[in-house]
């Protein structure tokens, strides 16, 4: 029975089981009447459990020594059930730096966004990486901050692949304008109205300071 439950509901199967009346314990210890030694759940399953630094003493995993529940504040990105983080996976960290031509709530705030998804693929396509990123936008009145980082996961791309495409896109902001500007259309975005201008792509967040990850 407990072989099912474990094949057909995963990481919920100790929730199936206690809804039948079978409890086996929770994820970080088993009912002190089963003898056996099996690890506990929260090994193999740590967003059910809940894993992060209250339970840290557990069997919670730690990639890096980070508590799961740390890991987006150490702008970490989970990909294919693996952590890449600052300091230990080859980054860059970069700014999208543009501004729009009006800061009306009223027309802004319902469609931002829409505005972010529309600066992120503009990212994707001046540096040709797509999982490889975790965006953090920002935004203040008509002032956009689309502040990435790249993970350099496997061999599609490296980092040197994207100083060079920073370099590049630096030598022409029009063309890297003129990529948002129809990211924006294909959104049915009112451009005319926004009239985004891109000033720049530079390393670090809004104010040109890089992450440098704690020992």
């Amino acid at each position: 029975k407990i072989a099912d439950a474990m094949w057909d509901y995963g990481c919920g199967f100790q929730a199936n089981l206690s809804a039948e009346g079978v409890f086996l314990g929770n994820c970080f210890g088993w009912n002190s009447s089963f003898e056996w030694e099996f690890k506990t759940v929260e090994a193999f399953c740590p967003t059910t459990c809940q894993c992060g630094a209250a339970v840290a003493s557990s069997s919670c995993p730690l990639p890096f020594g980070i508590a799961c529940d740390r890991l987006e504040n150490r702008f970490c990105l989970t990909l294919n059930g693996r952590h890449h983080c600052p300091g230990f996976t080859p980054f860059r960290h970069v700014t999208l730096f543009s501004k729009m031509a009006t800061h009306d709530a009223n027309i802004v705030d319902p469609l931002l966004l829409q505005i972010q998804a529309a600066h992120e693929e503009t990212v994707r396509l001046l540096t040709g990486a797509t999982d490889q990123l975790l965006f953090l936008p920002q935004r203040a009145g008509k002032t956009l901050w689309t502040s990435f980082f790249f993970f350099e996961v496997d061999e599609r791309l490296n980092v040197t692949d994207i100083d060079d495409r920073i370099t590049a896109a630096n030598a022409n902001i029009s063309e890297v304008e003129a990529n948002l500007t129809e990211q924006l259309q294909s959104l049915s975005l009112p451009v005319d109205v926004l009239a985004i201008a891109v000033s720049r792509v530079g390393y670090g967040n809004k104010a040109g300071k890089v992450h440098v990850p704690p020992i």
